[in-house]
């Protein structure tokens, strides 16, 4: 017999596969939250989050090079000291300690930099942004909307850099990459002028 939907529910593993079995033929299901289909607001929200997620790996490839390659050529010095501290501290931080620290900053104390929204909703109103992709910045940068742009990337300054969490990653990758390069160099220069000097003694005629 089957179960009665209205008094008794479905069992937990049929539930679940009649769930996947939605979600394959593209039913999600309905937030308990916007009340929406799950995929529409993922769909919404995509956009936002792929620009996000852009912005800070191009955070963490800008810094986390050039930092990487100082390291490496100042090694055992102090740039390499200090960058190696800032590296492990960004490893170790919380990423929510962060995010407050940069919003202190940078917010409360400098007034810099907003934290909240994606552009500041007033241009709206003198400069409204036509979307095609949804994201802000690549909408602005087409239709050139540059006070919305400028309004946008100021906007994802810092949660790009709290969520850049691969900066120190790529600071230990480049520095390793660079040291070794360098070390393979200098064996190289080493070897032929250590043959040099072993083989010049067999050159010289002996004396007896």
């Amino acid at each position: 017999m089957r179960p009665n939907r209205v008094n008794k529910p479905w069992p937990v593993p049929v539930q679940v596969g009649r769930y996947f079995r939605g979600v394959l033929e593209g039913d999600w299901g309905t937030s308990i939250h916007t009340h929406q289909p799950v995929l529409s607001d993922i769909m919404d929200r995509a956009p936002a989050s792929i620009e996000l997620v852009t912005a800070a790996l191009l955070f963490s490839l800008v810094l986390g090079i050039p930092l990487g390659l100082i390291s490496a050529k100042w090694s055992g010095k102090a740039p390499d000291g200090v960058i190696r501290v800032g590296a492990v501290l960004g490893v170790s931080m919380p990423a929510f300690w962060l995010a407050l620290i940069l919003q202190l900053v940078f917010f409360q104390r400098l007034h810099l930099l907003p934290v909240a929204g994606q552009y500041d909703p007033n241009l709206d109103y003198t400069h409204p942004l036509t979307q095609y992709t949804r994201m802000v910045v690549v909408d602005a940068a087409i239709t050139g909307n540059w006070l919305v742009l400028r309004s946008a990337a100021a906007h994802l300054v810092l949660p790009a850099l709290v969520i850049a969490s691969g900066a120190p990653c790529v600071v230990r990758d480049s520095r390793m990459v660079s040291s070794r390069r360098r070390a393979a160099a200098a064996t190289g220069v080493a070897q032929p002028n250590g043959s040099a000097r072993m083989a010049a003694p067999m050159l010289l005629p002996s004396v007896a």
